[in-house]
């Protein structure tokens, strides 16, 4: 379409570049109303290039419209959202990305197992292009199945998950050891393991706070642990060994209770110092 023009911010952020557009946005659209310039990560343009682009923003030209995308909207000047209308897109919830999914099989004809489906769209984390993409690299012989998925995805199966969560509940270190041999013979993936045990002990701490004391467990313990895995879960960049960090995890979670102890007892001990 001659006149909806979209321009990469990250690779045509000089001044230069924000003048070629300005001159050609004088000239009127061949078809539409309007001419539109969608503007790609915006936040990447130089301050130059900021103050260039002001300039057509105060005074536009009739026949011009300016769409402005970025996410990292504290980047952008305030002179430049302050001559903006600002609307903020959310992710896609994944009850809405799985019936989508759910559509697009059925109008293709594609055969799916429902819990395929809903891995895939958990691992879309709120993309609908990336969840598309996923189905469709899982279709084989029109069909997706969620042992597939699982593999391409190197995801671990949900009892092994639910079985983590329950020896670091309760603290048992030789069934942890096994845990670990059986992690370690499956090639697993650090960020996919941390997602699948947040996640379920995300839903064990919506389950117990709804419950309150009725649960054995209580969202105490749960929220303990959620704690240490979101911890190492920003350390995944920094740590290029992903198995390092998982065994690390996996063995300071399970032995949360003396390593909270010796702490405290080592904290009473220097008071005791000082006192």
């Amino acid at each position: 379409m001659l006149d909806c023009i979209e321009i990469d911010g990250a690779s045509n952020n000089g001044v230069e570049n924000v003048r070629d557009l300005i001159e050609k946005a004088r000239f009127e659209p061949n078809q539409w109303k309007y001419k539109i310039y969608i503007i790609d990560e915006v936040h990447m343009l130089s301050s130059g290039a900021f103050n260039a682009l002001l300039k057509i923003l105060e005074e536009p030209p009739d026949h011009v419209k300016f769409i402005l995308a970025t996410t990292e909207i504290d980047k952008v000047p305030e002179t430049i959202k302050s001559r903006s209308l600002r609307f903020d897109f959310k992710k896609i919830t994944e009850t809405d990305i799985f019936k989508r999914l759910e559509f697009v099989c059925n109008e293709e004809w594609i055969k799916f197992e429902k819990e395929a489906l809903e891995i895939i769209s958990r691992a879309a984390r709120g993309g609908l292009r990336d969840a598309l993409t996923l189905t469709e690299q899982n279709t084989v012989n029109n069909e997706i199945n969620t042992e597939y998925v699982r593999s391409t995805l190197s995801l671990i199966e949900e009892s092994l998950i639910s079985e983590i969560i329950e020896v670091i509940v309760t603290s048992d270190k030789e069934s942890m050891i096994r845990i670990l041999d059986c992690l370690r013979q499956q090639h697993t993936e650090v960020r996919n393991l941390f997602d699948q045990i947040l996640y379920s002990l995300r839903d064990r701490m919506l389950i117990s706070f709804a419950w309150k004391n009725t649960d054995t467990i209580g969202f105490d313990t749960y929220s303990q642990i959620f704690s240490i895995f979101e911890s190492a879960y920003t350390k995944i960049k920094v740590i290029p060994d992903g198995w390092l960090l998982i065994e690390i995890t996996l063995l300071r979670a399970v032995a949360r209770d003396e390593i909270s102890s010796h702490k405290e007892w080592t904290t009473k001990k220097i008071q005791i110092h000082s006192e």
